[in-house]
């Protein structure tokens, strides 16, 4: 059964990508309609791939009605799963760059 679900997901930019200007990469708290991780998986590498990205890693991937019930969830990532649940369709939040690896 599909539902929701969120990752932090660590992506890096593919070479000729300076989304990111000179930044080594970026995590960003990312949520999509998937029927379980591994669908979870592919949509996010086939959305950031995309978008000129490889995704490095997925932390705390988990649907994202259990992660608000073990946590207070900021209204923004609250919003971004009522679009996903409403447009069946991956989103994400703001990419937080980092400068180092």
């Amino acid at each position: 059964m599909a539902q929701t679900w969120i990752g932090l997901v660590l992506l890096k930019p593919l070479e000729g990508n300076y989304t990111l200007e000179d930044a080594k990469g970026a995590y960003v708290n990312t949520l999509a309609w998937a029927t379980g991780e591994q669908d979870f998986v592919d949509q996010v590498e086939a959305i950031f791939s995309s978008l000129g990205f490889e995704v490095e890693e997925i932390e705390a991937l988990e649907p994202f009605d259990a992660r608000r019930q073990k946590a207070d969830v900021p209204d923004d990532l609250n919003q971004l799963a009522d679009e996903v649940e409403k447009t069946k369709e991956a989103r994400f939040g703001v990419f937080h760059a980092f400068e180092e690896e």
